[in-house]
């Protein structure tokens, strides 16, 4: 099979990304043709989507030997369940009779059955029964090489990854410098509950929302007085090379102090209406008084906050859209609160406010990435996450036009 080819065009786009890699007291914002052209989200996908690990779920919510999670991925049906066994795998949704999409929204079976002509596949994939296709072909050979193709997959401490390219390096070496700032989070053994809000398609570039949820510059301006716990002066920056598989910063939770201040957070203060629910109990000190923010490129942004996480998986549909679901991870003692309803539906209420300031800032920035007036602009010192996201894009682009040839 002939190599792909990488355009003239694309090509030049990619040595103008160049300059949006280097420190963030020089880089510029990446090219306006990286957010809006259709062949360079076409780019993306061959270089990016089918190549990287792309956040699919978390492992709370397909509990239960049958329980699957259903979705379309750039045009792939996919489909992740739990196995009889306890284990999780992740498979083509696609019939090997006629290719109808056997699920296409998250639920549970015994088995996977073909709406279309009945064809059923065990939790495996394996081919299991075919009506009336012993005239054809007997079913013992027709079983032979009919199963669900196996789609590659890793369990990073609950977060559930895919990835299409079956020679890609694993995903949890390349997550060391994170592992440690995820590690107590995950020993309270949160679990998603029970309010996932389904946006959508939203406007915005899926690279102007992972830069909009990874900067705090913004935040005093589009979220007055519902982000001043969390000031952006407050945000230290951690290194990161291009390897890395993700970016993370974090923020202490206070006013706005300096830098000689200690920042203290009262979790029994009357006004606080930031705490629906109690802190953590296997955060340490400092994890109580900050809220880390974390990208797994492309599709995957948290904040890991005292009292819960809370989770976006963007997926790109268009240059200028995505969909975004939104989602919440809680310890045991709050999902066995008798109100524990009421209080995910405030919790997503008040996201909701952010998320809908976001909306607005993200689509008239996408508007203003088509005027032929678009700059290639500087960055603020408060923006150090993004001249690092710049770095993980363009050393995955280059490395497939070199595999290209």
């Amino acid at each position: 099979m002939d190599s792909p080819v990488v355009s003239d065009r694309i090509r030049s786009v990619l040595d103008q990304m160049e300059a949006s890699t280097r420190a963030v007291d020089e880089a510029r914002t990446l090219p306006p043709e990286c957010y809006t052209s259709k062949e360079f989200l076409e780019f993306e996908k061959e270089a990016i989507y089918r190549r990287c690990w792309l956040y699919v779920g978390h492992e709370s919510q397909i509990p239960e030997a049958g329980n699957y999670l259903a979705d379309n991925i750039l045009g792939e049906p996919v489909v992740v369940v739990r196995t009889r066994d306890g284990g999780i795998k992740a498979m083509s949704a696609v019939c090997r009779h006629r290719s109808r999409p056997l699920v296409v929204e998250n639920g549970s079976a015994k088995l996977f059955r073909c709406p279309y002509h009945n064809w059923t596949y065990d939790l495996n994939g394996n081919l299991m029964g075919a009506p009336e296709m012993n005239k054809t072909c007997p079913l013992k050979e027709l079983r032979q090489g009919n199963a669900l193709p196996a789609i590659r997959f890793e369990n990073w401490n609950g977060f559930l990854f895919i990835n299409f390219d079956e020679d890609a390096e694993p995903l949890a070496p390349s997550l060391q410098k994170l592992q440690p700032h995820i590690e107590n989070f995950v020993k309270a053994d949160l679990k998603v509950g029970p309010v996932i809000h389904d946006y959508g398609e939203i406007p915005g570039n899926w690279k102007i929302w992972v830069e909009n949820a990874m900067e705090p510059y913004h935040t005093p301006w589009v979220h007055p007085m519902e982000h001043d716990y969390l000031a952006p002066k407050n945000s230290r920056y951690e290194d990161h090379v291009p390897s890395d598989a993700s970016i993370h910063h974090w923020t202490y939770i206070t006013g706005w102090f300096e830098e000689d201040e200690k920042p203290q957070y009262d979790l029994q203060g009357p006004d606080d209406a930031h705490m629906l629910f109690p802190p953590i109990k296997t955060l340490t000190e400092e994890e109580l008084n900050r809220a880390m923010f974390a990208t797994i490129p492309p599709f995957l942004f948290f904040s890991a906050m005292p009292d819960m996480v809370f989770i976006f998986q963007i997926v790109p549909i268009t240059p200028d859209s995505i969909n975004l679901k939104v989602s919440w991870l809680f310890a045991k003692e709050c999902l066995e609160m008798p109100d524990i309803e009421e209080r995910a539906r405030k919790q997503d209420e008040f996201n909701d406010i952010f998320n809908q300031q976001d909306f607005t800032t993200n689509k008239h920035v996408q508007q203003g990435l088509h005027s032929k007036y678009a700059p290639r602009g500087r960055y603020c010192y408060l923006e150090e996450t993004l001249p690092q996201i710049n770095r993980w894009l363009l050393k995955r682009c280059r490395d497939y036009v070199e595999q290209c040839g």
